[in-house]
């Protein structure tokens, strides 16, 4: 005895249908599936039909039945049974010459966004469809509901509908089973394990053998509906239908939809075991299938912003959106791209340059190479160190001018304090002139006196690293300043000469954008650095400033280390830090993070070791460095043996929270941080590596960070 099952999926958005397959078992056909298709054959324009043998498999399809004489059309586009139209029209596709008794029935589909219709899948059906047995995944209602009809009489709901609110682009499997009279029905996510359970089912043996098929129709009078049968499996009686397979590939998403050369994405679709290339704007990649709906694979170096495309001998797909690479640092000569690396902040006490190349692992770049030959390694980048908006100080520079030269020929340059007497020396360092930075005359004489020659070809510097940049115009940082006089004696008021002075940050972002435009000009590639740590409390002018720099120095680093007492920032601080450099590493610009500590160099424990170093390891990107010393330690070459020790390797994707911390994984290596000021957090280590902390030691299952604290571990 055949009976005939109609599986009827509806959309109360437009339906989709995923996946209906029919094929005899054949070579590479799923095991238990007596029929299966996957619709893989030519396109076709809209009324040609499902049928005709160009499937491949050796069946010959019965064409579709129409029960509405406007139907418009249906066909086969981009490998899928297609239907386009509107209410009440409706498209079956049966198997010629195969009938069955009962049986077990499996689709794969997914609604779109507008119409309702459904899809149908059915045993013992004739082709006026006076017979069937459906199971109806139905939008409009958003209920899984098995139908009956018998000699022609009126379709009747067989058992209680089961509620199943379906989500317009998701893709669900369905299952119906007619075996002994029972007939039985589930619905799930593709992305969830089968239930165990039937959700809905009912008694009903009054029908015998009859062909069996699949169709498509609309419930809804408007808007039209859309929907496409991609693949279908169905077993016999006693046996269990296979999951059917959509040979041609759909990428539907990916995560993450950005990130740097070697971060692992995560690409998801249908249709993907087979896969033979995944390309990133064009550019191959290493990737390995995990599923049939998922396959991991790494951004190649030379990858560009563009859509990800998935290849197999059945066809291609392209992602609806484009993956974002994440722009290059311009930072000239540095390649920080795997591990550790040491970025140094003045040589004042090197006496032999060789020392820096030496060195496990090796500096990489010099901030404001001030000791010995600036042509000596020419492999390490040198930095030219100036302040930003005061003149260079008469004690190291003979080119410089003092006070008296500035009041005899530009004083109406000079800043001064709110009194309009006092000179608002920064630091109180009165071999530094404070000049107007907003006066492009100012900007000119300091360019032509000290940049220009700086950064002329030959000179062995490859950028300027700018000091003193912050928004805070209420202390000696500052100078606390206020006006200037103009060339008529007239005083010219700027600032407030306090810590909230909107006029002051306002003449910082300023400067940062022209003196951007003034490198570019002038010197393209060159690098333009800039001393300025994070301000939480202006994040929209700290993005500002960020955006016009190559290299961002942040003095504070995750130590507050210019406060009177450095100490690790915690909680929503530690926070607001974080996410501002590490947004900035996302947008192509260096790090050079610097974390003074409360102690000498001599004196650093190996915990605020792991917690600037797992903090840095956070936030890098391919050019970033880190520097540890105690306050204001700068000039020595100082070198701890974690440097060399921590081989994490390459970055495979960006900080994320996990189990009460921050993590980031690496290629050969994990960096976790606890940045809470009060409690303790135990995690549980990934299991795809043995580990080891940064002193030999073995790290296994789980680990407990104290507040305040980092952990660094590779690879054993």
């Amino acid at each position: 005895m055949h009976r005939r099952v109609w599986l009827a999926v509806g959309t109360a958005a437009v339906l989709a249908v995923a996946a209906v397959c029919f094929v005899p078992r054949v070579a590479g056909a799923s095991a238990g599936n007596v029929v299966e298709d996957n619709f893989v054959r030519a396109d076709s324009a809209p009324g040609a039909g499902w049928g005709s043998t160009t499937n491949g498999r050796g069946l010959t399809n019965r064409t579709y039945g129409i029960y509405n004489a406007a139907a418009t059309g249906y066909h086969i586009q981009s490998h899928a049974g297609q239907l386009d139209g509107g209410y009440g029209r409706q498209a079956d596709a049966y198997i010629s010459g195969l009938s069955q008794s009962g049986g077990d029935a499996l689709l794969q589909f997914r609604f779109a966004s507008t119409g309702s219709a459904r899809a149908l899948l059915a045993f013992n059906a004739t082709v006026d469809d006076a017979n069937h047995f459906q199971l109806l995944a139905r939008s409009a209602t958003n209920t899984l509901e098995i139908n009956t009809r018998v000699g022609g009489g009126i379709s009747s709901t067989c058992g209680t509908p089961y509620p199943n609110v379906f989500v317009a682009g998701t893709v669900y499997w369905l299952r119906f089973d007619v075996s002994g009279g029972r007939l039985s029905g589930r619905v799930w996510r593709s992305s969830d394990p089968e239930p165990q359970t039937w959700q809905t089912s009912c008694n009903d043996g009054r029908l015998g053998s009859g062909a069996i098929g699949t169709g498509l129709y609309w419930e809804n009078p408007a808007p039209a509906a859309t929907a496409a049968v991609y693949c279908y499996a169905v077993a016999a009686a006693g046996s269990v239908a296979q999951p059917c397979v959509t040979t041609k590939p759909e990428v539907t998403g990916y995560v993450p939809v950005a990130g740097d050369p070697g971060y692992q994405v995560t690409i998801s679709g249908r249709a993907l075991t087979r896969t033979t290339s995944v390309l990133f704007n064009g550019v191959p990649a290493q990737f390995t299938v995990r599923s049939d709906t998922a396959l991991s694979a790494t951004v190649p170096g030379s990858a560009t912003t563009g859509p990800l495309a998935v290849a197999t001998a059945d066809g291609a797909s392209t992602s609806v959106g484009a993956f974002t690479v994440y722009p290059r640092p311009a930072v000239a000569g540095v390649d920080t791209s795997r591990d550790v690396h040491l970025f140094m902040p003045f040589t004042t006490n090197v006496q032999d340059a060789n020392t820096l190349v030496d060195n496990d692992p090796p500096v990489d770049l010099v901030w404001g190479y001030n000791h010995g030959p600036v042509a000596a390694v020419a492999q390490v980048p040198k930095l030219y160190y100036a302040p930003f908006d005061r003149e260079q100080s008469t004690r190291w520079f003979p080119q410089a001018h003092d006070l008296a030269w500035f009041r005899s020929n530009h004083p109406d340059w000079i800043e001064y304090r709110c009194d309009r007497t006092s000179v608002a020396y920064e630091f109180d360092a009165t071999t530094n002139v404070p000049l107007n930075r907003d006066d492009p005359a100012v900007r000119e004489y300091l360019a032509s006196q000290y940049f220009v020659p700086a950064l002329t070809a030959g000179s062995g510097y490859s950028g300027i690293a700018f000091d003193n940049l912050q928004f805070n115009n209420g202390g000696t940082w500052s100078g606390q300043r206020c006006g200037h006089y103009d060339a008529s004696g007239g005083w010219v008021a700027q600032y407030n000469g306090t810590a909230d002075d909107p006029a002051y940050r306002a003449s910082v972002v300023a400067w940062a954008a022209a003196m951007r435009q003034w490198m570019r000009a002038s010197f393209p590639g060159q690098t333009f650095g800039a001393n300025m740590s994070p301000d939480p409390s202006y994040p929209e002018q700290t993005t500002a400033v960020y955006a016009a720099l190559d290299l961002i120095f942040d003095e504070q680093g995750f130590t507050n280390g210019n406060a009177a007492s450095p100490g690790p920032y915690t909680d929503g601080s530690w926070l607001a830090v974080t996410t501002a450099l590490a947004a900035a590493a996302r947008q192509g610009h260096g790090l050079a993070v610097i974390n003074q500590q409360p102690v000498s160099f001599a004196q650093v424990t190996k915990a605020q070791v792991q917690w600037a170093l797992a903090n840095y390891l956070l936030v890098k990107n391919a050019a970033s460095g880190v520097w540890i010393s105690g306050q204001q330690e700068y000039g020595t070459l100082l070198n701890r043996p974690e440097y060399a020790a921590a081989t994490v390797g390459a970055p495979t994707g960006d900080l994320f929270a996990d189990q009460g911390v921050y993590r980031r994984d690496f290629t050969t290596g994990l960096a976790l941080v606890n940045p809470s000021s009060a409690g303790s957090r135990t995690v549980q280590l990934p299991a795809n590596h043995a580990w080891r902390d940064l002193y030999g030691g073995t790290v296994a299952g789980t680990v407990t960070l104290p507040a305040a604290a980092g952990l660094v571990l590779v690879a054993a």
